[in-house]
């Protein structure tokens, strides 16, 4: 009796054991509306103070903190620079640093946009740095649209720009790479360029150029904090050029690997 009582208990605990979780990315996403004349709020703030516009997306990786353990599971390691190296509840995970950012960053500047709360910094120290000639046409070709976008920009001469302000949501510590990149996409769409249509490609530029880089070191609070977020993003699976963001193996998996259990 005192067995078969031990037995009930058993199945009793077994049949009420959590499922193990698995991370599927998220693949709904919100409609875009794309108003040529979105809301612009202007301030002129100190960058450190930005935080009060809308949250920086750098403060995704460096400010918050974990609070509760995912499905993506927790940070281990940085793998040569570029992937976080995860255990969650399944076996481990292995999530691309910058693809990762990329599509966090992407779904917030889609999301402000939509929402008309694509406010812009005013930089306090204008930055400067040289450019190319067709760099400097573009600027005069397409003020319409980096004034929609945030961006304060003028020319100083025919080979140096100066930028006043900048979107909120951006940082300014590789803004040269940034507004370079952007350039070149307005530069990459010619003359029939319009900003309604052409939207998507031109924040995915943004996402991209204002991301965490290949070898950018990260803590492991921040590599938490990061996939925290990715948890919360919509189509997390891939990023926005449709590279795979992240990878799950199943502690099966890896005894097959190596043949345990055989």
């Amino acid at each position: 009796q005192v067995l078969g009582a031990a037995q009930v208990a058993v199945e009793q605990v077994v049949s009420v054991a959590p499922p193990v979780r698995v991370f599927e990315p998220l693949q709904q996403t919100m409609p875009l509306p794309i108003p040529i004349q979105a809301s612009v709020t202007r301030y002129s703030l100190p960058l450190e103070n930005s935080a009060l516009l809308v949250k920086p997306l750098s403060d995704v990786i460096v400010r918050e903190t974990v609070t509760e353990i995912g499905v993506l599971g927790v940070a281990i390691a940085e793998l040569h620079g570029i992937y976080i190296l995860a255990e969650n509840q399944a076996g481990i995970v292995l999530v691309d640093i910058h693809a990762a950012h990329e599509r966090i960053t992407y779904e917030r500047l889609k999301q402000a946009w939509a929402q008309k709360k694509w406010a812009v910094q005013t930089l306090m120290i204008p930055v400067t740095f040289p450019i190319t000639e067709q760099q400097a046409a573009t600027i005069e070709n397409e003020q319409a649209a980096l004034m929609a976008l945030g961006f304060d920009i003028r020319l100083l001469n025919a080979s140096t720009l100066r930028i006043d302000a900048m979107p909120a949501l951006l940082k300014p510590q590789q803004l040269e790479g940034l507004v370079s990149g952007l350039l070149e996409t307005l530069e990459s769409m010619g003359s029939a360029f319009q900003l309604e249509a052409q939207l998507d490609a031109v924040l995915g530029a943004l996402a991209c150029r204002s991301s965490v880089r290949a070898h950018q070191r990260l803590a492991i609070p921040e590599m938490n904090a990061l996939l925290r977020s990715l948890e919360q993003t919509d189509y997390s699976g891939q990023c926005v050029h449709g590279r795979p963001v992240c990878c799950q193996m199943t502690l099966s998996q890896l005894d097959a690997l190596f043949l345990r259990g055989r």
